[in-house]
């Protein structure tokens, strides 16, 4: 039915498991058989750790290697005290499954695994090597994971943030890739994070909190354990699918409201019954489904209605159309008859106007002829003139360029013959300038020859002595810095041991904090000592309040049974006695005073005073269940008094405070301000660590900075000892050079070597100046000749054919004067009297004189042809009659639309709301639907309040308590049981359906677990840890894991509790399992003989086995 639910809810049928109401995980989706699907078979594997190693993690220092394979026992003790590093082997071997180090509360990886007891240069990891056997065959895995840490950089100072790695050693010796190394080994162990630290560590206090968690408390632990999220999810849809349909319904409430405002109505008051309905429905939350039955009726018969009337309006309106319409065409043909009359006699009038201007328009057409004809005749005269003017030029164009040739010839024979004078003169004076530039250059590098060695001897005289100067400097700078490191290497060496101090003040720090939170633990335990003994407070001063009220109530009840026997016995033998006959009472013969009841005493009958017995025995009742309340509350105040004593005694042991008679609030204050002060100097010792810590890292710069000074300034003395030798020799070689520069002076000076040298080049350039000038002018003339000769051939070449254009045009010109039959005289008298553009205005207006006469004509046969025998209309009359055919129109016409407008409106209301409310109907019915369901499984319900979830979740709480039972009863010498509130109460005012109860063998009575005291806590919880785990193990794990941890609480139990709770223990690990408690109470160590022994010391934490 779950399954139908779920495909009905999200729609699809998927392939995969889904843990049933029964509890048992099954496939769904696929082939079924006989109705019943297959159940998922396993095969069981064996999962077991066999060595443990750990380097720089947590408290452990150097390498510590832990050997699962020594104890003797499969039951072991890891035994230390307080901080010595026992829980942390189990966070190793959790990280290094896993990659996280504890429970979610507090959750540790990466640089907080690093320990401080040893130097960042040493890698920190967490490796574990476990077999998994598989039938006969066992498999070997070394899981090796190295946390996210710092190391000191490989060159330089400073440090360097690593990332974490895994590695995943495989059977056959090879390696799984690193990234899918964390999904393999969570295959292999077949268990999450959550569920192995469940499975692996019953931790110290989580499962007492489970053990006393409400139900809602333990719903979320074992959704995360057993997987149960799915039936939260199936009551989230069921939920998310009810509120869709319930907006769905809003909405639609919210559009029909919409459409209900679109009513109209007809004025008048025979619809006020619908309007009213309207209000209503505007004016309610909902829509009540009567009003809109009543509303939907009324409607109906108001579309009747105006269907009807508009039937009947539809047929006056189109007789009025009709009446309107001849009487506007009989106005138009009358309004164009007159129209007519008017356009012949206008179009007559103008006609003979324009026949009178004809003479006057015959002239016009003459002169705009005449104008054209002209400019005509123009246009070829300019031409010819533009002929005449060319070959004039061209002739004198010749005539000039002919008579100058001559003289060109004769400039340029003149200009060769003083280029070639030029030339020669400019060669001499080449040839004199390399003679006097030899021997200038030769005399100027003697001089400067002779600088250059003057001025080399002088620098070497001054570099010798400034390298003496050096040489001196540098021995004595030296000197001074050896001194300076010297006295940095004193003061560092006196700061040798601050790393050890900054160690030791980092475990004091840890220390301390450490000792703080034990503080907050004595806090938390005094309030839960104060409230547990405010509770027995009020529990005795109500025993004894019930107790008083006993006591008055069964007195009570004496007297009334006392005077109830004593009426009877009075009136029995009253009723009996006779003179001489013995009193069935005394036995008496006489009878002179028999009994009398007083009037006034009230003696009570056989029912009041069952009553009465019955009141008194409900009272003791409650006052025995009230005693065993107290007196359990009680024993869990002194439970707690003891072990609030217990930890006060080892806190002030830890913080050396002496003892005193103080208040516990007082004390707790006292051991508060101790730490505060502890605290405060470790401030001022952390602060002085810094500075110290500054410092030596100041000194070992400095240092390093002098040493590097000392080498370059050895190096630089070196230098300045070899340069100075060479100083010496250049010295030597610029003084014999100086004296080797003796030569022949062919100047006096170098200035008069440069002045000689000067003189030459600027004659040389003049002459050069003189014969580019003269190349130039020649070039010049040569090109002016030639462009003459070329253009007197140019010209000779064109004259022919301007000459017979001149001809050709000047015969056009006469031709066209013959044609037009004008003189030269008279065109050019035309040409000078009107401009070009006056022939054609003229002819624009002959041409609209003539249209217009032709339109005219055509009007005026029109006019004749529309009037021939026809009398002109009277206009006033017809329209008359037409207005008032159209005013009869237009009041129908508006009465009309407003009709149906409110038709149209009404039927779209009618259509809309109609399907609106069918679409309501529907969705009120699913909504109804859901609700139910939604209610029952997400117990909403009045007396069901337990949730499908919480239901399942009982199955597997049920399969616990089965296992857990089986050690709890053990433990507790079958006295206790621990079970489930029944289900027909587990969901009455609230979800109870995971609350836990205790049942006594001894009384026969059901109780809270919170009365069980602290010893039969501790042992209800442990039964609890190992049912959870094999259920885990039963219904989650590929593999079966032969490990388990218990972490702390049997120092709340007494002697004899505890030999059972070991003695169960023994028999749990006698079927293969690895089992090891971490404690530090001293009598364990008499009764479990293998042990791991943890202690810790500067370096660190340590661990060696102590086997039997």
């Amino acid at each position: 039915m779950i399954w139908r639910l779920l495909c009905l809810l999200f729609g699809k049928e998927c392939a995969g498991s889904i843990v049933l109401l029964s509890g048992e995980r099954r496939f769904y989706g696929g082939e079924k058989k006989r109705g019943k699907i297959p159940k998922v078979l396993r095969t069981e594997n064996l999962m077991r750790p066999l060595q443990l190693k750990l380097q720089a993690f947590s408290s452990y220092g150097k390498a510590v290697t832990i050997d699962f394979t020594k104890p003797n026992q499969e039951l072991f003790l890891v035994s230390g005290n307080t901080g010595s590093g026992k829980s942390s082997i189990f966070d190793a071997l959790v990280f290094a499954l896993y990659g996280e180090a504890s429970s979610g509360a507090n959750k540790k990886s990466g640089s907080e695994l690093q320990s401080q007891y040893a130097p960042l240069s040493l890698e920190p990891f967490a490796e574990l090597r476990f077999s998994e056997r598989r039938g006969e065959r066992e498999e070997i895995y070394t899981v090796h994971r190295v946390p996210r840490h710092i190391r000191p950089l490989k060159r330089g100072q400073g440090f360097k943030e690593e990332s974490g790695r895994v590695s995943l050693l495989l059977p056959d010796g090879s390696e799984y890739p690193e990234k899918e190394a964390d999904r393999k080994l969570v295959e292999l162990v077949g268990l999450s994070k959550t569920q192995f630290m469940q499975v692996a560590m019953i931790a110290q206090g989580e499962f007492m909190e489970l053990l006393r968690a409400r139900s809602e408390e333990k719903k979320l632990i074992f959704r995360k354990l057993f997987g149960t999220e799915l039936y939260q999810r199936l009551t989230d849809e069921l939920l998310g699918r009810l509120r869709e349909k319930e907006r769905g319904l809003a909405a639609l409430c919210t559009e029909s409201r919409t459409e209900l405002s679109h009513l109209l109505v007809p004025e008048g008051g025979s619809w006020q019954r619908l309007l009213d309905l309207q209000k209503r429905l505007l004016s309610e939350d909902g829509l009540s489904a009567a009003l809109m039955d009543d509303f939907l009726r009324g409607l109906e018969a108001l579309l009747s209605s105006l269907e009807e009337e508009n039937r009947e309006i539809l047929s006056r309106y189109e007789s009025c159309s009709r009446e309107r319409n001849e009487k506007r065409d009989r106005y138009k043909e009358g309004e164009a008859l007159a129209r007519a009359f008017t356009e012949l006699s206008d179009a007559e009038k103008e006609l003979s106007e324009l026949k009178r201007l004809d003479p006057e328009f015959s002239e016009k057409e003459l002169l705009s002829r005449k104008i054209r004809f002209s400019y005509e005749i123009s246009s070829l005269f300019l031409r010819l003139r533009d002929s005449e003017k060319r070959l004039s030029l061209l002739r004198e164009q010749e005539t000039r360029e002919r008579e100058a040739l001559p003289g060109f010839l004769e400039r340029e024979r003149a200009e060769e013959a003083e280029h070639e004078r030029r030339k020669l003169a400019f060669e001499e004076a080449t040839r004199d300038y390399a003679k006097i530039k030899e021997r200038a250059e030769e005399a100027i590098e003697s001089f400067q020859r002779r600088k250059r060695a003057e001025k080399k001897f002088l620098l070497a005289e001054d570099a010798l002595r400034k390298t003496e100067k050096s040489l001196l400097e540098f021995a004595g700078k030296r000197a001074e810095l050896s001194g300076k490191k010297e006295e940095a290497e004193r003061e560092l060496r006196e700061l040798s041991d601050l790393e050890v101090r900054q160690e030791r003040w980092k475990g004091e720090w840890k220390e301390a904090e450490q000792r703080e939170e034990e503080l907050r633990d004595l806090e938390r335990a005094l309030r839960e000592l104060s409230l547990q003994e405010k509770r027995a407070k009020e529990l005795r001063e109500r025993y004894d309040r019930l107790c008083g009220e006993v006591r008055r109530r069964n007195k009570f009840y004496q007297e009334a049974r006392e005077a109830f026997l004593d009426a009877q016995a009075g009136i029995l033998a009253r009723e009996k006695l006779c003179p001489g006959s013995p009193c069935p009472v005394c036995g008496s013969l006489e009878h002179p005073s028999p009994c009398r009841i007083p009037k006034e005493k009230r003696i009570p009958g056989r029912e009041e005073l069952e009553k009465l017995r019955e009141s008194v025995f409900l009272l003791q009742k409650e006052q025995e269940e009230l005693s065993g309340e107290a007196g359990a509350s009680e024993k869990l105040r002194e439970e707690k008094a003891r072990a609030y004593s217990r930890a006060v005694e080892e806190f002030r042991g830890r913080i050396f405070a002496e003892e005193g008679s103080m208040e516990r609030e007082e004390e707790l204050s006292a051991f508060s301000s101790k730490l505060l002060l502890g605290k405060e100097r470790l401030l001022r010792e952390r602060a002085r660590l810094r500075k110290e810590g500054e410092r030596a890292a100041s000194l070992e710069e400095g240092i390093k900075k002098l040493s590097e000074i000392l080498e370059k300034a050895a190096e630089e003395e070196k230098k300045a000892e070899s340069e100075l030798l060479s100083r010496k020799e250049e010295l030597s070689a610029a003084k014999a050079e100086r004296e080797s520069c003796l030569f022949r002076r062919l100047y006096p000076d170098e200035e008069a070597a440069k002045a000689d040298l000067k003189r030459a080049s600027e004659k040389r350039k003049e002459g050069q100046r003189r014969l580019l000038e003269q190349e130039q002018r020649l070039r010049e003339l040569r090109e002016k000749r030639a462009a003459s000769e070329s253009l007197l051939s140019s010209i000779r070449s064109e004259l022919p054919a301007c000459d017979a254009e001149h001809k050709e045009r000047r015969a056009a010109y006469e031709g066209l004067l013959i044609e037009r039959k004008l003189s030269e005289k008279e065109w050019m008298e035309v040409c000078g009297a009107h401009r070009r553009e006056e022939s054609d205005a003229l002819a624009s207006e002959l041409n609209r004189h003539a249209e217009r006469k032709a339109a005219l004509s055509g009007r005026i046969l029109a006019a004749k042809k529309s009037t021939e025998g026809r009398e002109k209309p009277e206009l006033s009359e017809l329209l008359r009659e037409r207005e008032e055919a159209e005013r009869r129109f237009l009041l129908l016409s508006e009465k009309k639309e407003k009709l149906s407008m409110l038709l149209l409106s009404d039927r779209a209301l009618s259509r809309a709301l109609l399907p609106r409310m069918e679409e309501r109907e529907k969705l009120s019915k699913e909504a109804s639907h859901l609700e139910g369901l939604y209610r029952r499984l997400s117990g909403k319900r009045s007396g069901s309040r337990m949730d499908i979830e919480t239901y399942v979740q009982r199955y597997f709480l049920r399969r616990i308590l089965r296992n857990a039972n089986l050690r709890f009863r053990e433990m507790s010498l079958g006295q206790y049981e621990l079970r489930m509130i029944p289900e027909e109460q587990a969901g009455d005012g609230r979800n109870r359906g995971l609350d836990l109860t205790v049942y006594s063998y001894v009384t026969g009575k059901e109780r809270e677990v919170r009365t069980l005291s602290g010893g039969e806590s501790f042992m209800a919880a442990l039964s609890l840890a190992m049912g959870m785990a094999d259920q885990i193990q039963e219904s989650s794990a590929s593999v079966h894991l032969e490990l388990m941890f218990i972490d702390e609480g049997f120092g709340s139990l007494d002697e004899h509790a505890r030999e059972q709770a070991v003695r169960v223990l023994r028999d749990m690990s006698g079927g293969g399992k690895l089992l090891g408690i971490i404690s530090h109470v001293s009598e364990l160590k008499q009764e479990i003989e293998d042990q791991l022994l943890v202690t810790k010391d500067a370096e660190g934490s340590h661990v060696r086995w102590q086997i039997s």
